[in-house]
């Protein structure tokens, strides 16, 4: 169930970030623009509780929707975004930032 509901979310999300004619950016492009999130908000990750993973969820949609230059970082931020925010317990936030990317 719960694959199937992060599959869904996710996809609802990334139907709209394709809407803006940029492509999916690759798994090199991807997992360089993650390692580099991870790093600059290092402090942040390593918090587990839902209130602070929820609060990196709000930093991490803020950071994308300021990118404009790297379609990339944006997606990767989102993605990240959807993530955690689905760590945090909060599904419809989720929905929300995957919405986000379009």
């Amino acid at each position: 169930m719960y694959r199937w509901t992060c599959t869904l979310l996710l996809a609802f999300g990334l139907v709209a970030f394709a809407a803006e004619k940029h492509p999916v950016p690759g798994d090199t492009d991807s997992d360089a623009v993650r390692t580099c999130i991870r790093t600059l908000f290092k402090v942040e990750y390593a918090k587990t509780s839902p209130t602070a993973i929820l609060a990196l969820v709000e930093k991490l949609t803020t950071a994308a929707a300021e990118e404009k230059a790297n379609p990339a970082a944006r997606y990767v931020m989102l993605t990240e975004a959807v993530t955690l925010a689905m760590r945090g317990g909060d599904v419809d936030r989720s929905r929300l930032r995957g919405d986000a990317a379009g």
